[in-house]
């Protein structure tokens, strides 16, 4: 992942977010409530829009149909709405 950056309207949810994950391993998203764990999460299944790039095994992942709203409020992470 590099570059993911996220915004709901006037609000930054992801700035900016850069990581690799190594095959075989074990990887958790920590942070404080708002911090961007859920828009991260949805970002990696493809479900909101997002600017920067996401690659598993140095392939982009397909392109789904958006699954929830971009109002991340709304609907729960692995709701369909």
């Amino acid at each position: 992942m590099q570059g993911l950056t996220k915004r709901y309207g006037e609000v930054l949810a992801v700035d900016d977010l850069s990581f690799a994950v190594l095959a075989g391993t074990t990887t958790a998203l920590l942070g404080a409530n708002g911090a961007g764990k859920t828009t991260t999460l949805r970002a990696i299944c493809n479900t909101v829009r997002t600017t920067g790039e996401i690659e598993f095994d140095a392939h982009a992942p397909p392109r789904r149909p958006r699954l929830t709203p971009e109002n991340p409020s709304s609907c729960g992470l692995f709701a369909y709405c």
